[in-house]
C-alpha cells in the first residue's frame, strides 16, 4: 500500500495507513517540549511585554483601523504602511502626558529645552540685558527641572555668561601649555640651523615666488589688465620671478602697478629699485605705473610707455611689433 511522507515528500510502501497510538503519542510530545523550549528562551522577553502593556493600559489609544494599541498605529496598520492622520481633538489628547512617547524627567536638557521652547513664548528684548535679541534659553537653578519658570530667554553674550562657558573659556586659555626653558632653547637652535643651510633658504625663496599676496587683484591691476585686453595683447598676471610682476608680457616686459601711498613709503622705495635692479640685470625690461597715472589716463600712458619697448626691442618677432603699432592706432 502506498503512503504519501511529508519530510520526504515522496510515495513510500508501506503495511498501514493509520499509525499506532505509541507514535502518535510521541509526535504530540516532541512538539511539547518544543513549545517548553521556546517559551524557556523567549521567557522574560514576553514577561517584559506583558507588564509593559498592564502597566500602560491608561496610555492604549485608538489606531485610524478602530484597534487599541499604545503606539500610533497597530501592526496591521503599520506593515501595510497605511498613513495616519489624526483629528486636532485626537492630537490634543495625545499632548504632553498623554503621548505613549512621555519620558517625564528622565530626558537630556536638550528635550527639556525643546518642551520649553514650545511652551514657553519668546520675548523681543533679553530678559536680562533688555538690549539684544534673545537667541537661547538658560536656567535659573543648577538642576534640570521640568518647569517653565525655571528658565529665561537671554540673548548669546548673557547666555554665555549665566551658564558659565565664558568663564571656563578664559580659564582654559590662562591655563595653556607652558614650555620649560629648555625646551624653547632646542627649538630656537633647531630653527637657527635650518636658516644656515642655503638650500633650505633657497627653497622657501622659491615657494613664495609661487604665493600671490594679495590673493585678489587691485583695482588699478584690473584696470590696466582690462585696458591690455582691449588692445589683444596677451599677458600673464604674477609671474613667480624675482619681484612677483603684477602683468608680464612675453618676451621680457615687466609691468607694476604701484599705489600712492604704500609704495611712497621710503622702504617701499628702496625695494621697489632693488627689485627693478636685479630684474634689469637679467635682461627684463622693467615698467611701473603709478595709480595717479592709471586714474587720469590710462590711454595714454600705455601708448607712450609700451611703444618705446616695443620699438626698442627689434630681436622680437616684428610681426607682433606690427599688430601692436595696429591696435594702438
Amino acid at each position: 500500500m502506498l503512503v504519501f511522507n511529508q519530510r520526504s515528500a515522496k510515495m513510500t510502501h508501506a503495511k498501514t495507513l493509520i499509525l499506532t497510538p505509541n507514535k502518535n503519542e510521541a509526535i504530540m510530545e516532541r512538539k511539547r517540549a518544543e513549545k517548553r523550549r521556546w517559551y524557556q528562551k523567549y521567557k522574560e522577553r514576553i514577561k517584559a511585554k506583558n507588564n509593559f502593556y498592564y502597566h500602560n493600559i491608561k496610555k492604549r489609544v485608538l489606531c485610524q483601523c478602530g484597534k487599541p494599541t499604545l503606539k500610533g498605529r497597530c501592526s496591521s496598520c503599520a506593515l501595510s504602511g497605511r498613513k495616519v492622520e489624526w483629528s486636532k481633538e485626537a492630537r490634543e489628547r495625545r499632548k504632553g502626558s498623554n503621548s505613549p512617547n512621555w519620558k517625564g524627567d528622565n530626558v537630556k536638557l536638550s528635550g527639556l529645552k525643546s518642551w520649553v521652547r514650545k511652551n514657553k513664548p519668546k520675548p523681543n528684548l533679553c530678559e536680562n540685558c533688555k538690549r539684544n535679541v534673545p537667541s537661547d534659553l538658560s536656567k535659573k537653578s543648577k538642576q534640570d527641572k521640568r518647569d517653565i519658570n525655571n528658565y529665561r530667554w537671554l540673548c548669546h553674550s548673557c547666555c554665555m555668561f549665566q551658564d558659565g562657558r565664558l568663564k571656563n573659556m578664559w580659564q582654559n586659555h590662562k591655563i595653556g601649555y607652558k614650555l620649560s626653558a629648555e625646551t624653547k632653547q632646542k627649538i630656537r637652535l633647531n630653527q637657527l640651523e635650518h636658516w644656515k643651510n642655503p638650500q633650505y633658504k633657497e627653497n622657501i625663496r622659491q615657494k613664495r615666488l609661487h604665493q600671490i599676496i594679495p590673493l585678489k587683484n587691485t583695482k588699478i591691476e584690473i584696470v590696466l589688465q582690462q585696458e591690455l585686453t582691449k588692445r589683444k595683447i596677451s599677458f600673464i598676471t604674477h609671474k613667480p620671478i624675482i619681484g612677483q610682476p603684477d602683468i608680464f608680457i612675453e618676451p621680457n616686459i615687466c609691468i607694476f602697478a604701484d599705489g600712492n601711498y604704500w609704495h611712497n613709503l621710503p622702504k617701499a622705495q628702496e625695494r621697489d629699485k632693488r627689485i627693478s635692479k636685479e630684474l634689469e640685470d637679467k635682461g627684463y625690461r622693467v615698467l611701473r605705473f603709478w595709480e595717479k597715472e592709471i586714474n587720469n589716463n590710462i590711454d595714454r600712458c600705455i601708448k607712450k610707455k609700451l611703444r618705446e619697448f616695443y620699438e626698442n626691442f627689434n630681436s622680437y618677432s616684428q610681426q607682433k611689433v606690427k599688430l601692436w603699432d595696429v591696435s594702438i592706432g
